[in-house]
């Protein structure tokens, strides 16, 4: 079966935009969900967002989409998330800071509606991780550096 989500109540804006999608089940749930994240413009990577990104949460359970008040100040790369466990979406993410940026993994925590920004490993960060691949494998997170032979294991502690 095949369901159309794209009635959502938020008027998008008629800009050049970047949309970031993720889908997971919820297990607490016991339902399925999506993430829609629209930043306004597409980014050069090295700026923070000038208008604030909107996102939306659709339940199949309810059938109908929410609008999360959030403020992100980063940039999501990808358009999809790229890694999905125990109800939790995950992307690459970058932020502008004072001199440079930060390259990290966001995740995004569908029961609660919650983001989380987690530092890449010191190494990966310098070597251009932003272009590396996140996967699940054994229940656990995995990033695989693009430009070397590392990989690194994300524990919960």
């Amino acid at each position: 079966m095949i369901k159309n989500l794209c009635r959502s109540p938020v008027q998008l804006p008629d800009v050049s935009n970047h949309l970031v999608f993720g889908f997971a089940y919820v297990p607490q749930l016991d339902e399925y969900k999506v993430v829609r994240i629209l930043y306004h413009e597409e980014r050069n990577l090295t700026d923070p967002p000038t208008l604030l990104p909107i996102v939306e949460i659709y339940s199949l359970k309810t059938n109908s989409w929410t609008k999360i008040e959030i403020e992100l100040s980063y940039f999501i790369t990808s358009h999809m998330a790229k890694a999905f466990l125990d109800g939790s979406a995950y992307w690459l993410a970058r932020k502008a800071n004072e001199s440079d940026y930060d390259d990290f993994i966001v995740s995004f925590n569908m029961a609660d509606h919650v983001f989380e920004e987690i530092p890449l490993p010191v190494s990966s960060s310098d070597d251009g991780a932003l272009t590396g691949s996140l996967a699940v494998f054994c229940d656990s997170i995995y990033l695989f550096a693009h430009n070397s032979l590392e990989w690194w294991h994300m524990d919960d502690g």
